[in-house]
């Protein structure tokens, strides 16, 4: 399912409020545009989770989900989605040309050192790829790794379908891989996750959702 935002222009009105009771009925838990007032701090997802910033310092600037400051080359947030099967997914864009760069949807995660991301990451002035990785216990696994055309300064989609011990990866709409892993298998916790190199200014996240299978 492709997310809009909401409507306003970021001011929950009443088609704001319909739209989201609409997403609810159709398996919605989370729902997050970021369309608020620009804010240091996350606050709260649209239907009503409350976020956390794990790692690094994370703000809303323009209606986006934005990193100002990175720890050990990774900023994270989270949020209780209550579902470990389900569908995770979120609009991304790398930014600048310039440095090794990813960020990513994250799912099945217990705390910042054990979860799930899915993510388009892109090394400097190299080659793309969408990514399945794991980290536990703070390493991190990459479980799957398939080229794919990430552009610098473009928005992309990303959704991770966790159903058991499988977990399928999706690009832009199109599945590109499926793996099987039950890592973590019934955490409940889902995110953004940002990495990088360098100055993360020009990296954003949008439309989070996750969803019901």
């Amino acid at each position: 399912m492709a997310w809009g935002k909401i409507a306003g222009g970021g001011v929950f009105d009443n088609r704001s409020a319909q739209l989201l009771a609409k997403l609810v009925e159709k398996g919605v838990k989370v729902y997050d545009t970021f369309d608020r007032s620009d804010s240091a701090s996350i606050g709260t997802a649209d239907t009503g989770q409350i976020w956390t910033e794990d790692v690094g310092d994370l703000q809303i600037s323009g209606n986006l989900l934005k990193t100002t400051t990175v720890s050990s080359g990774q900023s994270i947030c989270s949020l209780e989605s209550g579902l470990s099967n389900g569908r995770f997914s979120l609009t991304v864009n790398i930014g600048a040309d310039l440095i090794t760069r990813n960020v990513g949807v994250i799912f099945r995660m217990t705390d910042a050192n054990n979860f799930w991301v899915a993510r388009p990451s892109k090394t400097s002035g190299g080659a793309g790829s969408v990514q399945i990785v794991k980290c536990v216990s703070g390493v991190f696994t990459t479980v799957a790794n398939i080229s794919a055309t990430v552009n610098a300064n473009t928005e992309y989609s990303v959704m991770a379908v966790a159903n058991n011990d499988i977990i399928s990866l999706y690009f832009n709409g199109s599945l590109i891989t499926e793996i099987t892993d039950n890592f973590n298998a019934t955490a409940t916790k889902a995110g953004v996750r940002f990495g990088t190199t360098g100055t993360p200014a020009s990296l954003y996240a949008d439309k989070f959702s996750v969803e019901v299978l």
